[in-house]
């Protein structure tokens, strides 16, 4: 299913369906999911997002860890964004704001990562 082709609509008079398919209610595609496939898809995007916002953290080192840490996710729910508003061209996928607060929420996570392992390097537990 993650490798099928893309299925674009078919012409501009669908995009409005498109938008009121829109998930809006954050993770409301969790709440009947299997415990192990919502976990899967969790884990899914913390390690596909993860690695950016450690990046951006490792790559700013003139603000502080909280500044970082905010454009890490910033990034993230910029990447988000894109991705979500590019599923609404698409007939078999379902863009929603969970994965948006998902990819922020990873990149967060990943530029937290680096102070711990900058802390850690610097040996300042």
């Amino acid at each position: 299913m993650e490798l099928s082709p893309f299925d674009w609509i078919r012409s501009a008079d669908q995009i409005p369906f498109r938008i009121a398919t829109i998930e809006w209610l954050p993770f409301s595609s969790y709440y009947g999911a299997e415990p192990q496939a919502a976990l899967f898809d969790l884990a899914k995007k913390l390690f596909l997002l993860g690695p950016l916002g450690f990046l951006i953290a490792a790559g700013n080192r003139d603000g502080s860890p909280r500044k970082r840490q905010g454009l890490a996710a910033a990034a993230g729910l910029l990447v988000g964004l894109v991705l979500e508003a590019g599923q609404i061209a698409l007939q078999s996928r379902n863009p929603s704001l969970t994965d948006v607060l998902l990819f922020g929420g990873a990149a967060w996570a990943g530029a937290v990562l680096f102070e711990r392992y900058r802390r850690i390097w610097d040996g300042n537990l």
